[in-house]
């Protein structure tokens, strides 16, 4: 779905290929379709959780992209991802995906041993909140403290070419 989704919006960018409903797809980035789709997400992700509805994964999955797909069109969105503490995420991403292991096992682990009888909703919340915060600290610490070193570095190598 993600897929032929990105080759309609290539489409729409380049006109490489003659498609029919082309402009029934270009709807999407009008804003008034962007909220309806919004709308139609909540209701078939509510009913599919709630009445287990058949082919209700497809559903969310075609609608998801198409609201994916408007992020790509920052002009005509609805909703726009650009914000400081998203830029933040983004820069500390990496070490997010190579340390998030270590706070989740530890957090997990103190859970386990210390907190045994609690609520399991509480016990969610709290695992769930810690291991979040402590894996974007650990990310920044790793990010400022060994990443953005190298990263600097690495600009005294980079090829420069003149124009």
């Amino acid at each position: 779905v993600g897929a032929l989704t990105a080759i309609l919006f290539y489409n729409t960018r380049n006109n490489v290929f003659k498609f029919k409903l082309q402009p029934l797809f270009n709807l999407v980035f009008k804003k008034y379709i962007q909220v309806l789709l919004l709308i139609a997400f909540f209701i078939s992700g509510y009913l599919y959780v709630v009445y287990e509805f058949p082919e209700g994964d497809l559903v969310l999955a075609i609608l998801s992209a198409m609201l994916i797909v408007n992020l790509c069109q920052t002009e005509t969105s609805i909703y726009s991802l650009a914000n400081s503490k998203l830029k933040f995420i983004g820069e500390i991403s990496y070490g997010i995906y190579l340390l998030h292991k270590f706070p989740v096992h530890f957090v997990v682990w103190g859970a386990k041993t210390y907190l045994a009888g609690v609520n399991i909703c509480l016990l969610n919340l709290f695992i769930y909140t810690l291991t979040l915060i402590s894996t974007v600290l650990l990310a920044s610490v790793s990010y400022y403290g060994y990443e953005k070193y190298f990263l600097n570095l690495k600009k005294r190598f980079a090829k420069i070419t003149h124009r």
